[in-house]
């Protein structure tokens, strides 16, 4: 077991607000362990608190919150052992973690398991937790060193099985993008041989020194390295909190690191060294030297099983199995991310017009400017905006680059550009003529707009249909509200295009004045719209009577079809008598040959006056007086 004096314990009590935002085991939240998911605990302790977001199995005895550093707490009460899952009794017969310090525990559910708050004697003995079904006595447990009276706990009030205390994989999430981003800074660790001449941080010997230098010294090694270093490494000066040794591990998957020995350190400088293993997934605490560091590996499942060095500093893992050796509380509280620059887009956010440009201004200088979106261009700090027909939401950037191993930083401001709005003008010819039913070609009809922004072009009749010509249909521009009723969209040319196929056909029967009134409507602003009219004046196209019925003889006792056009006129006799049903015409009884003159009118309409035309016949009498002679054939003499 770690010895400590009483001057190191008061000095760790005064270090109780851990306030460094930036140190990278801050979501670790001053646990001595910090497992993401499961933990087997066989042999031996830790100083401080465990923490895990899985299932904790017990398979020996074990210490937890060897001495009265863990700050951790809920409701008030310090909790030394938080358990997001549940906890596996049957991995061992006689097992018994112990919290000590006057910790308490949490467990986030409580299947198979059975919490005493008082002893079998309804005494207020230490709490236990045990196997479902067990005695109060009875191993496996988790024994904690005090009874719930003290710690002002019971079934009811801060009870042990209480889950969502940690949110294990928001901190683990964070942890494992703040180990990717440590290990991409560049390795400026000063490394000598045992005779002091300066090495590289690849193919180390076996035994080498560091002169660790003002501020962070990253050793940057691959697994390999490290492992080759069998004779260990010497500090020449030791760390502190102005001189951090960040040790980057490339050890991708599965790594049995044999541990390295460090001499010229003791247990405290543990607190300012920070072995970084970014991309293993397996690793394996192998040999018999302590660590003098935190192990962070927020990606791997850790197992250290015949290790029996202590490890002086943090503990972070994806799992742990720890059977060997101690867990000593000197906490990585510091930061290692430099002090960067950061930008900062001073650009007024007051908006302008198109036909404006803005100063861009941005801190501290050096940076370069990007639109991010809205369009425009940028000459070294003057933003001149695009041509725009409707309000433009701009987003410009300021951009400070990386530099070193601090990544590259942006602000955006964000201002909105007005267009500059031209109504449009429209152009139109004077009265169009047509006769009735006719279709005609509108032409001398356009539209102007300074900005090309039309919106749209509407054109309207009352007694008429419009069309143009579409040509490429995909692509069709015309929305046709009503048979004289049509908008053209599209671009100025495009609209001008279809304009110059505007036709007008009248509706049937239709004669006299019709209105063409053309609206264009600006996009920038739509109260900017010119509206024209011109007159379409439709001629009345007048009928003539035309009589084609035969002019064949007929008898008197015979009948004769009138047939006319236009249709729709009126039968007449002029002369000639005999009488007319429909279009039916039947003679007179006369007594000699009769000339009849038959009239087809078609009646005045409008201006049209009335016409009419005559068509001749004759029609012959029939005679029904035959002579008899009656006279007797019988003879007679002479």
């Amino acid at each position: 077991m770690k010895k400590i004096t009483v001057s190191i314990i008061l000095a760790l009590l005064c270090v109780v607000n851990f306030t460094n935002a930036q140190s990278p085991t801050d979501p670790a939240q001053g646990f001595n362990v910090f497992i993401e998911n499961d933990v087997t605990l066989q042999q031996n302790e830790t100083d401080g608190g465990v923490a895990l977001g899985g299932d904790l199995t017990i398979k020996g005895t074990y210490v937890i919150a060897a001495h009265d550093v863990n700050q951790f707490k809920v409701n008030g009460v310090k909790v030394g052992l938080v358990v997001g899952g549940k906890v596996d009794f049957n991995a061992s017969t006689n097992g018994d973690i112990k919290i000590n310090s006057s910790n308490y525990v949490k467990i986030g559910n409580g299947t198979g398991s059975m919490v005493w708050y008082k002893d079998n004697n309804n005494a207020n003995g230490n709490i236990v937790i045990n196997k479902s079904g067990s005695q109060y006595w009875s191993n496996p447990k988790i024994s904690i060193q005090t009874n719930a009276p003290a710690l002002g706990v019971s079934a009811t009030n801060n009870p042990v099985v209480e889950g969502n205390i940690i949110d294990f994989n928001a901190a683990f999430q964070t942890m494992r993008a703040s180990s990717t981003n440590i290990s991409q800074n560049a390795n400026n660790a000063q490394l000598t041989n045992p005779n002091g001449d300066p090495i590289s941080n690849t193919n180390l010997p076996n035994q080498l020194k560091i002169n660790l230098q003002n501020g962070i010294n990253y050793l940057n090694v691959t697994g390999t390295d490290l492992n080759q270093v069998t004779n260990g490494i010497t500090f020449n000066n030791k760390p502190n909190s102005s001189r951090i040794l960040v040790v980057n591990v490339d050890a991708q998957g599965a790594f049995n690191w044999n541990v390295w020995n460090q001499a010229g350190i003791g247990d405290q400088e543990g607190s300012y060294i920070f072995y970084n293993f970014y991309n293993t997934t397996n690793l394996t605490i192998a040999g018999h030297n302590t660590i003098k560091g935190t192990i962070f590996a927020p990606f791997a499942d850790i197992s250290k099983t015949n290790n029996w060095g202590n490890i002086d500093g943090q503990v972070i893992g994806k799992s742990l199995v720890h059977a060997a050796g101690e867990m000593h509380y000197e906490r990585f509280e510091q930061s290692i991310e430099p002090s960067c620059t950061v930008a900062d887009n001073t650009t007024s956010t007051a908006d302008i017009t198109e036909g404006q440009t803005k100063t861009l201004t941005g801190a501290p200088t050096g940076g370069t400017w990007s639109i991010v979106s809205g369009g425009g261009t940028i000459s070294g700090t003057t933003y001149t905006p695009a041509d725009i027909n409707t309000d433009t939401t701009v987003v410009i950037r300021y951009t400070i680059a990386a530099d070193g191993s601090c990544a590259a930083t942006t602000d955006d401001v964000t201002f909105t550009v007005t267009p500059v709005c031209n109504e449009p003008v429209n152009t139109v010819p004077g009265t169009q003529i047509t006769p009735e039913n006719t279709k005609i070609n509108i032409s001398s009809i356009s539209v102007n707009d300074t900005d090309d922004d039309l919106a749209n072009v509407r054109l309207t009749v009352s007694n008429g249909t419009l069309n143009v010509i579409v040509r490429i249909n995909s692509r069709n521009p015309v929305t046709v509200n009503g048979p004289g009723d049509i908008t053209i969209s599209g671009s100025l040319r495009t609209v001008n295009s279809h304009l110059s196929t505007l036709s007008y056909t009248p509706n049937p029967g239709f004669y006299g004045t019709d209105v063409l009134t053309i609206t264009s409507t600006d996009t920038c602003n739509t109260a900017f719209s010119d509206v024209d009219s011109f007159n379409i004046t439709v001629t009345q196209t007048c009928n003539t009577a035309d009589n084609t019925t035969s002019t064949a003889d007929i008898t008197e006792g015979e009948t004769k079809t009138l047939t006319g056009a236009p249709t729709g006129g009126t039968w007449s006799i002029v002369s000639g008598g005999g009488a007319i049903n429909g279009t039916t015409y039947t003679p007179a009884d006369i007594n000699t040959d009769t000339d009849v003159t038959i009239r087809y009118t078609i009646a005045a309409d409008g201006d049209c006056a009335a016409t009419s035309d005559d068509v001749t016949f004759t029609v012959t009498p029939v005679c029904d007086v035959v002579a008899d002679n009656t006279t007797s054939t019988a003879d007679i003499t002479e």
